[in-house]
């Protein structure tokens, strides 16, 4: 079973199945109940806290749109009925045991003094035994000492990564000690269901219906080049597959979990629009070239002992795309999110450079001439939603600070 369809599965029979804490058996019990719960119980000892003016007693707002007079008239509860069940149960409580802790604070939220329930004072005024006691404060004290900045030493026999993928090499610049304890010792936080779905299948299944899509438009180019070639049979040509295979990409995931056809439905939409930015690049002279490729290169390099070290560094680039009768080449990058959150990656090209790391790779097999990322998620309501690429500038310049950086992080 794919692990897509393993995780639907698990969460369908977790949230069919009710959970029961199976706890030990323990000498006492606690259970905390509103005042009028306690009618007709017995319980073991009684303590009641909140017993200031503003909660005893209490009163329940009436719903909306009724007074408390149209209350009255529809045989409802009213302030004064609810004073005087609430003077019931406590009178029925007091009957009931011969000891009872009465709690309240002396001081409201922001500081202001708080007295006891009118009811508890009128108790008090009548029997003088009933005097208030304070709580007991505890004294907290504490010595301040000044933090000593700890000095990390490297340990001879650490384990030294050989291969790194681009989005390890990410994390390895975002937190060193994640990047250990994740990729080199193997431990993993626990991902919930929701997020690993959303994350993780559905843009595989993005990936995967665009890579099936594009393959079965360059094989039917060269076919039937003549049919399209012509423009408008093209566009249509192309919606119509790619909302088929969109269907196709989507079928697993909806036979388990049909909630996830919200998902489909938004990228449906998503694909007219799509299509218009794709013919606008062919018009630019790029065609699709493959997809899900393999790319990698060796780094080698130094550390500061003087010890040479050799880390091959590949991944999965989402398209090639090339300029036909010419070696330039072109990567592109998938990204479901907005073009605005594109434009945010961009401005931190060197904390995420997936995209210069699969360009140093494909170096060898001719010119890289563009990197882009491409949003899949656009404002439809904008003018401008075909315009769903954000391209990365001056590339050889970005490709001498790569090298710089590669040399600092790992050397």
């Amino acid at each position: 079973m794919p692990l897509a369809e393993w995780v639907i599965f698990l969460k369908t029979r977790m949230e069919e199945e009710v959970y029961r804490e199976q706890g030990s058996d323990a000498l006492a019990r606690v259970t905390i109940l509103p005042l009028s719960a306690t009618r007709l119980r017995r319980f073991d000892a009684i303590v009641m806290v909140g017993c200031d003016e503003r909660q005893l007693p209490s009163y329940s707002e009436t719903p909306l749109f009724f007074s408390e007079t149209l209350c009255q008239t529809l045989g409802g509860t009213d302030m004064a009925w609810q004073y005087r069940q609430q003077a019931r149960d406590l009178s029925q409580l007091f009957a009931s045991y011969s000891y009872i802790d009465l709690l309240w604070q002396s001081e409201g939220a922001s500081g202001e003094p708080l007295r006891a329930s009118p009811w508890i004072m009128r108790l008090q005024a009548n029997l003088p035994q009933l005097a208030t006691r304070e709580a007991n404060r505890f004294a907290r004290s504490a010595v301040a000492r000044p933090i000593e900045m700890s000095q990390a030493t490297r340990l001879d026999g650490l384990p030294m990564p050989t291969r790194m993928s681009p989005s390890a090499y990410r994390a390895l610049r975002a937190c060193p000690y994640q990047y250990y304890v994740r990729s080199l010792l193997g431990l993993r936080k626990r991902k919930d269901l929701d997020e690993a779905l959303d994350a993780s299948m559905l843009g595989q299944t993005l990936h995967q219906i665009l890579r099936n899509f594009f393959q079965e438009l360059k094989s039917t180019e060269a076919r039937d080049a003549k049919r399209m070639s012509d423009l408008e049979f093209r566009k249509d040509w192309m919606i119509t597959h790619l909302m088929h295979a969109s269907e196709q990409g989507f079928s697993r995931l909806l036979e388990g979990d049909q909630r996830i056809v919200g998902q489909l439905r938004d990228w449906q939409k998503q694909i007219p629009s799509f299509v218009e930015w794709q013919l606008e690049r062919e018009s630019q002279g790029w065609r699709f070239h493959d997809a899900e490729r393999k790319l990698g290169f060796e780094f080698n390099f130094s550390d500061e002992h003087g010890q040479f070290h050799q880390i091959r560094i590949e991944g999965y680039a989402d398209r090639i795309d090339q300029q036909p009768n010419t070696s330039l080449l072109s990567i592109l990058d998938y990204k479901n999110q907005s073009r605005e959150k594109v434009m945010e990656r961009s401005a931190q090209l060197m904390d995420d450079p997936q995209l210069l790391l699969y360009a140093e790779a494909l170096s060898a097999q001719g010119p890289i001439d563009q990197l882009d990322w491409v949003a899949l998620k656009m404002n439809l309501k904008k003018k401008d939603a075909s315009k769903r690429s954000v391209t990365i500038a001056e590339i050889p310049l970005a490709m001498q600070q790569l090298h710089a950086q590669l040399q600092s992080d790992l050397g």
